[in-house]
C-alpha cells in the first residue's frame, strides 16, 4: 500500500483502553481514532459515555460520516469474565468475588444486588450498541473485528445472539508474547483475521492467573484485559496490521 493510502486510512478503535492497538496503527502512519470514556497515558482519546445515548448517536453518525476504512470493538469484560464464577474468599473468609452471569443466564442472574444488577445493565446497553454498530458497518461494508475473552458470557448474550453467523478466530496471548495463556476469540468480517489462529501447547511457563494480595486472593485477569496486553510483542499487533493492509488494497477503492 503506498503511504498515501495509508495517511489517509481512518481506523476506529472503540473502547480503546489503552490506546495499544491505536498507537501501533497511528505507528506505522494510519489516522487512528480511539474512543473511550477515560484518557490513555500515551494517545489521546475521543471521550464518549456510551451507555448515553446522545453519546452513542454521535459515534454512529461519525462512523457513517467518515466511513472508517476498519472499526475494532472492545468492549469491557468485567461483568461477564467467568473468573466471576471462581469462590475466592477474604482473609476473614467473606466473598470477595460474585458470579453475575451464567450459561443460563448470560443476561445477567436474578435477584443481584442493586449495585450489581446496575453495572450488568451498563455492560448490556454497551452489548447492545455493539450489535448495532456491527449491523451499521455491514449496512456500509466497513470491515470490523470485535474482541473478547473466548469463555466470556458476552459470546452468550441476547445482544450477541441476535446477530447473524459470522468467521471467528481464538488465539492464546501467551504465544505472541503474552505472560498468561488468556484465550482471545476475535469475530470479524471484512478482513480475514484467521492466520492468527494459534493457541497454547503448554511448551513454556506462564505466570500464575492468582497470586496472594494484601486481603486475599487476587485473580490477574484485569491485568491480562488491555487489548493487546502491554507485555505482547509489537509483532502481535503487526500480524493485525498485516492481515489488514491486504484486504485494504482493494477495500479502500471498493
Amino acid at each position: 500500500m503506498h503511504a498515501n493510502s495509508i495517511s489517509s486510512t481512518v481506523i476506529f478503535e472503540i473502547f480503546s483502553g489503552s490506546c495499544i492497538l491505536s498507537r501501533t496503527f497511528a505507528q506505522r502512519g494510519f489516522q487512528a481514532i480511539a474512543f473511550d470514556h477515560i484518557q490513555a497515558p500515551q494517545y489521546k482519546v475521543f471521550h464518549l459515555d456510551l451507555c448515553n445515548v446522545k453519546d452513542q448517536t454521535l459515534l454512529c453518525m461519525l462512523i457513517r460520516k467518515l466511513r472508517p476504512s476498519m472499526i475494532w470493538l472492545a468492549p469491557p469484560c468485567g461483568t461477564a469474565s467467568k473468573a466471576k464464577d471462581i469462590p475466592a474468599f477474604d482473609h476473614q473468609g467473606n466473598p470477595i468475588s460474585l458470579p453475575l452471569r451464567s450459561s443460563d443466564f448470560p443476561d445477567g442472574l436474578p435477584n443481584l444486588p442493586p449495585h450489581q444488577h446496575s453495572r450488568v445493565l451498563a455492560a448490556n446497553t454497551l452489548y447492545t450498541l455493539v450489535a448495532k454498530i456491527i449491523c451499521l458497518c455491514e449496512d456500509l461494508r466497513i470491515p470490523w473485528v470485535l474482541e473478547n475473552p473466548g469463555n466470556s458470557y458476552m459470546w452468550l448474550t441476547s445482544a450477541l445472539r441476535s446477530l447473524p453467523a459470522f468467521p471467528s478466530v481464538s488465539l492464546h496471548n501467551c504465544v505472541y508474547g503474552g505472560a498468561r495463556p488468556k484465550l482471545t476469540q476475535l469475530l470479524f468480517h471484512g478482513l480475514d483475521l484467521s492466520p492468527l489462529h494459534l493457541l497454547c501447547d503448554n511448551s513454556h511457563q506462564h505466570l500464575p492467573w492468582k497470586v496472594n494480595g494484601p486481603y486475599g486472593p487476587e485473580f490477574q485477569t484485569a491485568v491480562e484485559r488491555a487489548y493487546p496486553v502491554a507485555s505482547v510483542k509489537q509483532s502481535y499487533n503487526f500480524s493485525y496490521i498485516t492481515a489488514f493492509v491486504k484486504v485494504s488494497k482493494t477495500s479502500l477503492h471498493r
